[in-house]
């Protein structure tokens, strides 16, 4: 049975505002919490600080290659500084 997929601006309508989202839990974040190794489980035993930092270098490696890729006929959002 071949299941349906969600177009691709709702892929990205959703990547958007997680990614929002999850920065915005991020900026109010107290400095001791986002420094705190193994804090969450997501983040195994690194800080939220080391996680998202390995997470913006891999976007950033990525990028060129999604976007030569890319067959979705959008742009891919770029993340706040």
């Amino acid at each position: 049975m071949r299941r349906s997929r969600p177009a691709a601006g709702e892929v990205l309508d959703y990547f958007r505002s997680t990614h929002r989202r999850f920065m915005d839990l991020v900026e109010a974040m107290p400095e001791d919490e986002m420094l705190a190794p193994g804090r969450y489980a997501f983040t195994g035993k690194r800080a939220v600080y080391d996680w998202l930092s390995g997470f913006a270098a891999h976007d950033l490696w990525a990028r060129p290659k999604s976007a030569s890729g890319c067959r979705l006929g959008v742009s891919l959002p770029t993340m706040r500084n």
